[in-house]
């Protein structure tokens, strides 16, 4: 028999999933690669990116966010949650935990958090 690994929800900001265009840079500006994610669960405290692109964790992006338009924010993120699982298909066809990295934001900005006015205080 196998042992189950549950893991515990530590979020401390509420989510919510949305589709954002987002260009990911590392911060050094040495290479850049515009990424489309279909589903980014986002906060204003980091995001989850499903994705079979994986990071290492520690490693810190830089994170352009396409919020319209004519407006974007950038902010840099730290990789701490990498799933290399393929995921779970669920009855309904959604995937539930899918591949990719959890990133902490290190230090949003008002942009960011305007996204999220019912968490100031």
């Amino acid at each position: 028999m196998s042992a189950l690994h549950i893991r515990r929800d530590t979020r401390r900001h509420l989510r919510r999933t949305t589709e954002l265009p987002v260009i990911v840079r590392d911060p050094a500006g040495t290479s850049q690669r515009a990424i489309h994610f279909p589903q980014v669960e986002i906060s204003s405290g980091g995001a989850f990116l499903a994705t079979d692109l994986l990071f290492e964790p520690g490693e810190h992006l830089e994170l352009e966010l396409i919020l319209s338009a004519k407006q974007s924010t950038r902010v840099v993120a730290r990789v701490v949650r990498v799933n290399r699982d393929p995921g779970v298909r669920e009855e309904s066809g959604a995937l539930s935990n899918p591949p990719g990295v959890g990133l902490e934001f290190l230090d949003p900005g008002p942009e960011i958090k305007a996204l999220f006015p019912e968490q100031d205080g």
